[in-house]
């Protein structure tokens, strides 16, 4: 007799679907550190081009295309920052799905195990009386 858990499909999809919300979550820490490195270096950019650069000595050069390099940098910071903050709200989601999925697993497989021990102490017991019967014929037979 062998212990068969009968939910053996349903923890190996949830173990699938755990491992997904991990790979998903990875991801989104790429994405969010990715972003984050975009808005330093635009605001790196947005302090060169606020410090005149190579505009310093024609302020009319600089008020033409300074300006402009300024508003640019700083639409882009902001851009980023909204995709940010999405991508971090996201991120609180598949760390919700996670644990979920994480509580569910170990549910199942806590199950599995107490269904395990279960069937081995019955099976011990089986056995156990399985001797003693053998036993109990093999003493008539030699009385």
């Amino acid at each position: 007799m062998k212990f068969r858990f009968r939910l053996k499909s349903f923890l190996k999809l949830t173990e699938l679907r755990e491992q997904k919300k991990k790979m998903e979550l990875g991801h989104s820490q790429q994405r969010i550190r990715e972003m984050e490195s975009s808005i330093s270096e635009n605001r790196d950019h947005l302090r060169a081009s606020l410090s005149g650069g190579s505009y310093k000595k024609d302020l009319g050069l600089w008020m033409a295309f300074g300006a402009q390099a300024v508003l640019g940098h700083l639409e882009q910071i902001n851009e980023v920052e909204s995709a940010l903050s999405d991508e971090r709200d996201r991120q609180e989601m598949f760390r919700g799905e996670l644990a979920e999925y994480s509580a569910r697993r170990k549910g199942l497989e806590n199950l599995r195990d107490s269904l395990h021990k279960k069937f081995r102490v019955e099976r011990e017991k089986k056995e156990q009386k399985e001797v003693e019967d053998i036993t109990r014929v093999l003493k008539r037979f030699i009385r």
